[in-house]
């Protein structure tokens, strides 16, 4: 019994640790974009993405069916392939097929995303995402590309 007693105390601790960290690592990600819409011009070509994407991996390995995980991993992973508008052509398919699976995965877990949202919901930014690598391809006069979408 106190062997028992013993393993569930420390399962139980082990849960409540990773419970926590997924909380701090998600929430922590979610101050971050706050904080980035607020940066100038510049501040905001130099942020470098990676630090959400590495935090946002973590939180959705520790809990890969929390919506909210994915939709800011699939943001940072978004952001990080494309900042905004002006290096669209820069586009990298790696990066938006990542993209793409985080919103995939959302809408097969939760039909009705009700998370909160940054721009789009999952539906759209798949849409976005897609869109704009037709966009990179037709630049580069690769019309095939465009319509297949590699």
């Amino acid at each position: 019994m106190k062997n028992f007693l013993i393993i569930a105390f420390i399962l139980t601790s082990i849960n409540i640790h990773c419970q926590t960290e997924f909380e701090t690592l998600l929430n922590n990600a979610k101050e971050e974009f706050k904080r980035i819409e607020d940066l100038d011009r510049e501040e905001y070509d130099d942020y470098d993405f990676s630090y959400l994407v590495n935090n946002l991996e973590k939180a959705v390995q520790i809990n890969p069916e929390h919506t909210e995980a994915r939709y800011f991993l699939g943001y940072a992973y978004s952001r990080l392939n494309s900042s905004d508008g002006r290096v669209i052509v820069d586009q990298n398919t790696e990066l938006t097929i990542k993209t793409s699976e985080q919103f995939e995965k959302i809408n097969e877990l939760s039909p009705k995303y009700s998370g909160e949202i940054i721009a789009l919901d999952p539906y759209s930014k798949i849409s976005a995402e897609w869109g704009t690598l037709a966009l990179k391809f037709i630049n580069e006069q690769k019309k095939d590309s465009a319509v297949l979408g590699l």
